[in-house]
């Protein structure tokens, strides 16, 4: 969205990783340390729920990473154990031992068995399922990894290349979301920040100029367009220059109705009741054409 390189918000700058950090991380940690310490003869499923535990924790500290390079990783959310300064780790170090956990993980789950039952969100503890996310997941890094480090990343995307993977949309790794408005925790949580009611959003120009091939003729645009983004008042799609301000020129706001196009909240990626995707078929289709790309 335009605006966003000159006007910084601290709030929202931080929000990622505060919300992560103080509630994902130690959660998870939690789990896992809970499930380590239970055990084996007083938990059938303990390899399973423990690998799926892992397989959530590698999520959720791989977009952390993603986002912010280096992190505490290898010892974070461990203030029950007494570090509260926890260490810094470096990304490449992070990305090895994520991908290490997933293929330990996958290792420990059957297809046809269940675990966690109706408590997994996701997919109701079938195991069969959190395989193919894992599997997934690992090609979805090790891709990621491809310029960084070559070598590693071909091993990981050949290993994973004859197991299960996700390649049907009911298998898709998401999350499931209530009817209501968007201020309320069972909705999609995607929806507050783009819908158009918020009017500090708009498509910027450069975005925009990749969808309009052609102001003068409709036929020509990009046939995702209606998708993204919303007309003005006037009927037109128009983006934001990037890094614009409150005011176009002298005392004209941005926010008036004939200049620029808010993003389409109201599609159903968007939608209240949207599901939150965290890993799709579409997406692990892409990646292995990208493979075979790469060589």
């Amino acid at each position: 969205l335009a605006g966003t390189p000159y006007q910084t918000n601290d709030g929202w700058a931080t929000a990622y990783w505060d919300r992560s950090y103080e509630r994902l991380v130690g959660g998870i940690n939690d789990v896992v340390r809970q499930l380590e310490a239970t055990p084996a003869e007083n938990l059938e499923d303990k390899p399973a729920q423990l690998a799926i535990a892992n397989i959530w924790k590698v999520f959720i500290f791989h977009r952390l990473t993603d986002f912010w390079g280096d992190i505490p990783y290898s010892q974070a959310g461990q203030g029950v154990e007494g570090i509260l300064q926890p260490e810094y780790d470096g990304q490449a170090a992070i990305y090895a031992d994520m991908l290490s956990t997933l293929e330990s993980a996958a290792a420990d789950l059957s297809a046809g068995e269940n675990a966690f039952g109706d408590a997994d969100l996701i997919y109701g503890g079938d195991q069969g399922q959190w395989l193919q996310f894992a599997n997934s997941l690992r090609l979805r890094l090790a891709m990621r990894l491809s310029n960084a480090n070559p070598g590693l990343a071909e091993q990981h995307v050949a290993a994973v290349s004859s197991q299960p993977l996700i390649e049907a949309n009911a298998d898709n790794a998401r999350m499931l979301h209530i009817t209501g408005d968007q201020f309320d925790v069972g909705t999609n949580g995607s929806n507050a920040p783009i819908v158009a009611e918020f009017n500090g959003n708009y498509i910027s120009a450069s975005m925009m100029g990749l969808l309009v091939n052609d102001a003068a003729d409709a036929a020509d645009d990009d046939p995702r367009l209606p998708v993204y983004a919303l007309p003005n008042a006037a009927g037109d799609y128009v983006g934001l220059p990037n890094g614009s301000g409150a005011l176009i020129g002298e005392g004209e706001s941005f926010s008036l109705p004939n200049y620029q196009s808010h993003p389409n909240g109201g599609t159903p990626l968007f939608a209240l009741e949207a599901d939150a995707m965290f890993l799709s078929a579409a997406e692990v289709a892409f990646l292995k054409a990208e493979a075979v790309v790469r060589g």
